[in-house]
C-alpha cells in the first residue's frame, strides 16, 4: 500500500506495519497540537482518521472509533482550562487543587489512554480474510468481497 493511500485515504484496510509507521508521529504531532498549533488541527484530524479507520477497518471496527485519539487531547485541553480558570477564582491559600496538579493528572490521562490505545490497535491482529471494509491487506491476491447493497 503507499504512503499516499496510507496517509490520505479513509478506504479500505491497512496492516499493523503501516499503522506503526504513521501511528506514533500522528501521536507526537496531536501531542504538541495541544499546545497551540491550531492551524495543523484539520489536517492532523484528517490523517489520524484516514491512518486509524483503515487500521481499524482491517480490526473489523468502525472508523468512528479513530475520533478517540482526536478527542482525548482536546478533553486534556479543556480539562487545563477549567482546572486553570478554576484557580483564578480562588484564593490561593484556599486552593485544593493546584493547577499543576490538574495539569499534571490531566497529562498523565492523556498519555495512558493514547498509548494503550496505540498499543491495542498496532498489535491486535487483523481479521483472516477480507470483511466488509475490502480484502486482508496480507493477501494481496484475494479478491475484494461483494458489496452488500
Amino acid at each position: 500500500m503507499s504512503v499516499w493511500r496510507v496517509l490520505f485515504s479513509p478506504f479500505g484496510r491497512t496492516g499493523r506495519r503501516a499503522f506503526w509507521l504513521a501511528g506514533p508521529p500522528l501521536l507526537l504531532a496531536h501531542t504538541f497540537m495541544v499546545y497551540g498549533a491550531i492551524v495543523l488541527v484539520l489536517p492532523l484530524g484528517y490523517l489520524t482518521v484516514c491512518v486509524w479507520g483503515k487500521r481499524l477497518h482491517d480490526l473489523g471496527k468502525t472508523a468512528w472509533l479513530a475520533l478517540i485519539p482526536l478527542l482525548v487531547p482536546w478533553a486534556f485541553g479543556v480539562a487545563i482550562a477549567v482546572g486553570v480558570i478554576r484557580q483564578w477564582d480562588v484564593p490561593s491559600e484556599s486552593a485544593g487543587v493546584s493547577s499543576s496538579e490538574v495539569f499534571g493528572a490531566g497529562f498523565a490521562l492523556f498519555a495512558i489512554v493514547e498509548i494503550a490505545l496505540h498499543i491495542w490497535v498496532g498489535a491486535a491482529p487483523g481479521q483472516d480474510g477480507g470483511n466488509k471494509h475490502g480484502p486482508d491487506p496480507r493477501r494481496r491476491d484475494e479478491a475484494a468481497p461483494e458489496a452488500s447493497t
